[in-house]
């Protein structure tokens, strides 16, 4: 069944602006899609046919490498984001994939209808343009921190994406794996391994399995920090 548009606050989240009578369109004519833990919800260099916004669950935004290249995870983002966004002003094709980490529903809004919306709706348009400068400025920092830090900085800012943004909760059950973690950070799964054991061992968190628990966030704000 579909959810009602003006009853889901993460897809109201992502149409902020759009007035109430393009949200009652809204909500009669999209997709509303399940997508169950690692099913692919779009290939990278697809044609864009459709808006996503992710409702509910969890996904990540990467490349695979192929046999001869790492897999590179650009981004994991949880409900109330848009996913493709960057490509819909560019050539609409899709430049990465997206892949559910848990299960996930996702809403889909024809194209066409979402560049009308954009046009004729002004504070929508600069919603949008908010959420693409945004979604930038994440990137360049995440750029800005594999260039610079060393493998303990990169993970110290992983948890610390995790806790603030991902899970909000110093305490939480991993939804990612350990290679998908170390993709994240463009590290390998042992680096990434043995520097939650050392950070264990320092009493910075607890990790036991798929369990982390942050006990000392100054001192991960501080390795981060340093890098």
């Amino acid at each position: 069944m579909k959810t009602n548009c003006f009853e889901c606050v993460h897809l109201k989240k992502c149409l902020n602006g759009i007035n109430e009578k393009d949200i009652q369109n809204i909500s009669k004519t999209k997709i509303q899609l399940n997508f169950s833990k690692g099913e692919l919800i779009c290939k990278r260099g697809s044609p864009i046919t459709h808006m996503y916004f992710l409702q509910s669950g969890f996904v990540k935004w990467h490349i695979d490498g192929g046999k001869n290249r790492k897999n590179i995870i650009f981004k994991v983002v949880k409900d109330g984001h848009t996913i493709g966004l960057p490509s819909v002003f560019d050539d609409r094709l899709h430049h990465f994939s997206t892949t559910a980490i848990e299960d996930s529903v996702v809403c889909m809004i024809d194209i066409h209808d979402f560049m009308d919306y954009f046009k004729k709706n002004p504070p929508f348009a600069e919603h949008v343009l908010n959420v693409l400068s945004t979604s930038a400025n994440g990137l360049f920092d995440g750029m800005y921190s594999f260039a610079t830090k060393n493998v303990n900085g990169r993970v110290a800012d992983l948890l610390l994406l995790l806790y603030k943004t991902i899970y909000t909760s110093n305490k939480f059950v991993l939804t990612l794996s350990r290679q998908e973690m170390a993709e994240i950070i463009s590290i390998s799964k042992d680096n990434l391994i043995h520097t939650l054991s050392k950070f264990s061992k320092e009493g910075i968190i607890n990790a036991k399995g798929k369990n982390i628990e942050i006990l000392n966030i100054e001192k991960l704000l501080k390795i981060s920090e340093l890098g």
